[in-house]
């Protein structure tokens, strides 16, 4: 009976060792097919963010191509019609076409800036920020010299000044914000004020360079406030501007990994607070 009984036990003993390699064996799989849902969930939500952005670039696209070829053409359409009112004034007696040529380099000069905006936003999407020293002043210098045609520039007082350590980051989409944020500043100065100011302070340090573009102009409605940086938006409605600019200066800041804040009075001015770091080579 003994024996017997020692028998059944060994028999039990391997079944529960047998019984328990079992549920090891379990246990592991039931961790792999958990770690494999969770990344098949992971893969999933990769791929629905995908599939997001991808609609909202669609989108992106449509609008844009819509609005470039409606902006490109209205200035082509303006001018044949120009040129079709010189030729009327050339068979005429008076032949006077002299104010019709100004308005005609008017709107070939905003549609040459349209096609720079267009070429930068390119640009931009396209590459990667090229790190290189940059003198900020001789940056600013050129770029009040390259907006000379605006009207308003040589009528508002200029405040430039740059302290801090060297820095290096992407010089031309630096330029970019520049010329777009001046370009801002002086289109819509205030025509009521007698002093009409541009503050361009900068700070560099090791890591970064804190910038402050200030002026005293017509400033922005707080309803807009939050819509400057969409493509083709358009705060005011005196703008003549193709509405990418801001844009543009949104997308570069972002490519170069910095920040930037803006604060507007209408009446008052705006001021545009800009991070960008320093990439020290």
């Amino acid at each position: 009976m003994t024996k017997y009984l020692n028998k059944k036990i060994k028999e039990l003993e391997e079944k529960i060792k047998f019984l328990a390699a079992e549920n090891e064996s379990m246990a592991e799989r039931a961790e792999e097919l958990f770690k494999t849902n969770k990344l098949l969930r992971k893969e999933v939500e990769a791929r629905r963010q995908a599939e997001e952005e991808l609609k909202l670039k669609n989108d992106e696209l449509n609008n844009f191509v819509y609005s470039v070829s409606h902006d490109l053409r209205a200035p082509i359409t303006s001018a044949e019609g120009l040129l079709n009112i010189m030729k009327l004034e050339l068979q005429s007696k008076s032949n006077d076409i002299e104010p019709f040529i100004l308005l005609l380099e008017e709107r070939m000069k905003n549609l040459d800036r349209f096609i720079h905006d267009i070429l930068s936003y390119s640009q931009n999407i396209r590459s990667k920020p090229t790190p290189e020293e940059i003198d900020f002043k001789q940056m600013i210098s050129a770029c009040l010299e390259e907006l000379e045609y605006l009207d308003n520039i040589k009528n508002i007082q200029k405040s430039i000044t740059v302290k801090g350590e060297n820095f290096f980051n992407d010089k031309v989409r630096i330029y970019e914000i520049f010329r777009n944020l001046i370009s801002n500043a002086v289109k819509y100065a205030d025509p009521s004020k007698k002093v009409r100011s541009l503050v361009i302070a900068i700070n560099v340090t090791k890591r970064k360079a804190g910038i402050t573009i200030k002026d005293n102009g017509i400033g922005i409605d707080k309803d807009a406030l939050p819509k400057i940086f969409k493509m083709f938006f358009r705060g005011h409605e005196s703008s003549k501007g193709s509405g990418i600019g801001l844009y543009l200066v949104k997308q570069a800041i972002d490519k170069m990994e910095g920040k930037i804040e803006v604060k507007s009075l209408l009446n008052k001015g705006t001021e545009f607070k800009i991070q960008i770091p320093n990439i020290f080579r």
